[in-house]
């Protein structure tokens, strides 16, 4: 009884083996004692395991690595449509008087890009999701004049803009590569999707320590549907997320695709 007890022991761990070599690494090897064969259930049980979390943690650091180099992708070609029109607009010499603020923001958006190439090697050194950026303060004006520069760029693409920016003052804790990336995924996806027949809207305002952002557009008819993989608005939203705010966004029945952000605010006087 005992040998037989011993040779159902063996065929036990055979399966198991059989099993793992299959791929199956889920099931338990249930113990076995504390003799020989026992200490090789529980040593092989132990592979198992450090077997399934190696591979499970290998599949998670490809898949961050992925949607890394994918949402950097999606990000580095906003910036390059954006610098192409400046640069069209320069050689059709169009509004001669602005042709020095213009080529103050192709230099910009060449900033821009580079910053977003070098995060971009930095990430993919390593598989792991991106560190949290390094917060510093932002005064609110700054961010009310990168969103008037979009604001202005939709306007020479042929979009009307209507903009509210009310009375303001403080500043915001944040990172401002990562706040530039958020606002050009916005704004990029009103450029690919958004119907020039209808105003863009936006509105400015703090109230309750916050500083609100809404954008507002009509959706041409073919893109009703507003980006199926929507790696602008994921991107766009996790960078809020770490901002210690919110992005929300809804489409209406009539077509208008409606964005609003939230960060904190602080004031001067708050030395934050």
């Amino acid at each position: 009884m005992f040998l037989r007890k011993k040779v159902q022991d063996i065929g036990i761990l055979k399966d198991h083996i059989l099993q793992m070599s299959g791929g199956d690494l889920h099931q338990p090897i249930r113990p076995m004692g504390n003799d020989e064969l026992g200490i090789l259930a529980r040593e092989l049980d132990q592979m198992r395991s450090t077997l399934y979390t190696n591979i499970q943690q290998e599949t998670e650091s490809r898949r961050a690595n992925q949607d890394l180099i994918t949402a950097m992708s999606h990000d580095l070609r906003t910036p390059l449509t954006i610098l192409h029109g400046y640069l069209d607009i320069l050689a059709l010499g169009r509004n001669p008087d602005q042709q020095s603020e213009y080529i103050r923001r192709c230099l910009q958006k060449t900033e821009d890009i580079q910053q977003l190439t070098d995060r971009m090697f930095e990430y993919s050194l390593v598989y792991e999701p991106p560190q949290s950026p390094v917060l510093t303060p932002i005064s609110l004006t700054d961010l009310q004049l990168t969103l008037t520069e979009h604001l202005d760029f939709l306007h020479l693409a042929g979009f009307q803009t209507l903009e509210t920016f009310a009375p303001i003052s403080g500043q915001i804790n944040g990172d401002e590569t990562s706040l530039k990336r958020l606002f050009q995924n916005l704004f990029s996806n009103i450029l690919k999707y958004g119907d020039k027949s209808e105003p863009v809207t936006l509105q400015f305002s703090v109230r309750n320590s916050a500083c609100q952002i809404i954008l507002s557009n009509a959706v041409k008819p073919v893109h009703s549907d507003i980006e199926s993989n929507r790696i602008g608005l994921k991107s766009a939203e996790k960078i809020a997320e770490l901002h210690h705010g919110t992005l929300a966004f809804r489409q209406t029945d009539e077509k208008q695709f409606i964005v609003s952000v939230t960060l904190p605010v602080f004031s001067h006087k708050n030395g934050i």
